[in-house]
């Protein structure tokens, strides 16, 4: 075969070689897989760099075009170096992708290995704002780790050094199994910083969220761990302000590990970085108070409302709020109440329901007082125990409603004091007719009675004068004959008595 002339897969018979590499890695060789190596191996005319220009030590003094996908120089073929060819080209095969790590360990490519530091850098397996993260494999060893690097961009922002430098210095002192751990902070040799971490091979809740999609209890176990583990880190002091699925790895057991602590701030010590759109988290997963308040005020109420809406993420498929931009998605999480669990899962159970309305309260007060008292909850969740987050009193609610909407809880507040004062005067006046009327009546009644009295009277008096009467002709009759004017004068004289007597 002539020099310079390339020879595409797909043009050659399978060789005997092809077979043995198939039959070792158990790797179904297909025209479709070889079609896709042939498009990835094809030249492409990108203008080269100088080595210096991607710091890869190990291969200066020559000219090499940085791969598209990872950064590497040890380009073969549009673009992208071996490693991303042959994960590339495996992955369009689905039934090859799982033998993709076996493949990468036994490439061996001298002279165009791409190294870090003391580690070579086998894949890219993430991207943040401040760096890249890569598989690497530590120099003599076969021990794999996760490397940060710190993107180049941001080689000349002190400020940025500054704030990638602090993330490995603060995880550095905490040891916690669901905190992911820093293994050590190194420089290249051109200056610019990156460490080193456990690596994660079960990839991120963010990957796993559409097969947790339907296991809510195994959502609400990792939830719970997680919040475990924010609550020994807020009691360390640090508050990690970045909280969502992509920052949530998972090991070879499943078992969460929590990550990227770039934008992590101490409870204890106001830092002095500037706060920047990049500074302040992700939308849909931090806090109202977080995008608009100062970043001295948070407490652990924020990473609460950001674990509330990993959860509500993982049951449901979505976050609490969705809008076109990022700035769309903070106004809906200041202006309007989280959505109701049920609303969009309506099949989920109503405790969890009433577990992620507390994390995504707007008030930081009315959440859970911890992250140990959500993780507490979602325990007895899982358990079948009654949990202990409640609805709040409607009054409170009333007076949070009335924050925010003073204008019309004003004129609400008004006309309802209007209502009350119209039916005060009307119940006074009613109590004031009652009265007056009740005072006639007893004013009529003490007349009648008294005139009743006076007619007694009158008739008795007339009576006892009568019998009087009589008494005194039958005395005269019976009696001694006497003056008829003494006779009259002892009647007028009894009658007198009988009357004073009544």
């Amino acid at each position: 075969m002539r020099k310079g002339l390339m020879v595409f897969p797909q043009d050659l018979e399978m060789d005997t070689e092809s077979e043995r590499f198939a039959d070792r890695f158990n790797v179904t060789f297909r025209p479709s897989s070889c079609g896709r190596f042939a498009q990835l191996l094809r030249p492409s005319w990108q203008p080269r760099v100088q080595v210096s220009d991607v710091s890869n030590p190990g291969t200066n003094g020559c000219d090499v075009v940085p791969c598209e996908s990872c950064g590497s120089p040890a380009r073969v073929g549009r673009g992208y170096c071996l490693s991303c060819v042959l994960q590339q080209g495996l992955e369009y095969d689905g039934e090859n992708a799982q033998h993709w790590d076996d493949v990468l360990e036994e490439v061996k490519v001298r002279g165009s290995e791409w190294r870090i530091g003391n580690y070579q850098i086998l894949q890219q397996i993430g991207r943040g704002g401040m760096g890249m993260i890569y598989r690497a494999r530590r120099r003599n060893s076969q021990h794999i780790v996760a490397l940060k690097h710190i993107l180049s961009v941001h080689a000349d922002s002190r400020e940025a050094l500054a704030r990638f430098r602090r993330e490995p210095v603060i995880v550095a002192s905490l040891r916690h199994p669901n905190i992911l751990p820093i293994y050590e902070l190194r420089e290249t040799e051109d200056g610019l910083p990156f460490f080193t971490m456990k690596h994660a091979p079960g990839g991120t809740l963010l990957e796993a969220a559409q097969s947790l999609r339907h296991d809510p209890r195994r959502s609400v176990r990792l939830i719970a761990k997680v919040s475990r583990a924010m609550e020994y880190a807020h009691g360390e002091g640090v508050l990690h302000r970045d909280l969502k699925p992509g920052n949530i790895l998972l090991d070879e057991h499943g078992e969460p590990l929590v990550s990227d602590f770039g934008l992590a701030k101490s409870l204890e010590t106001p830092t002095d970085l500037t706060r920047t759109l990049t500074s302040f988290g992700t939308p849909g997963f931090i806090a109202p108070e977080q995008a608009h308040g100062p970043a001295k005020d948070l407490s652990s109420a924020a990473d609460i409302y950001s674990i509330g809406a990993m959860l509500f993420y993982l049951l449901t498929g979505r976050p609490p709020f969705l809008g076109e931009n990022a700035l769309a998605v903070i106004k809906e999480a200041a202006d309007k109440p989280s959505p109701k669990l049920r609303t969009v899962a309506p099949e989920l159970d109503r405790d969890l329901e009433i577990i992620c309305a507390k994390c995504l309260e707007r008030e930081p007060e009315a959440r859970y007082f911890s992250a140990g008292d959500l993780a507490e909850d979602l325990e007895r969740w899982l358990e079948g125990r009654a949990i202990v987050a409640r609805r709040l009193a409607a009054p409170v609610r009333v007076w949070r409603w009335s924050k925010r909407n003073p204008k019309f809880a004003g004129a609400l507040a008004a006309s309802v004091v209007l209502a009350v004062l119209n039916l005060l005067a009307i119940f006074a006046i009613s109590h004031l007719l009652s009265i007056v009327g009740h005072a006639r009546f007893a004013h009529h009644t003490v007349a009648s009675v008294r005139f009743e009295d006076s007619r007694e009277r009158t008739a008795t008096l007339n009576s006892v004068t009568e019998a009087m009467t009589l008494d005194a002709a039958d005395a005269k009759i019976d009696a001694a004959p006497g003056s008829a004017e003494e006779v009259e004068a002892d009647a007028r004289t009894s009658a007198t008595r009988q009357e004073t007597e009544l």
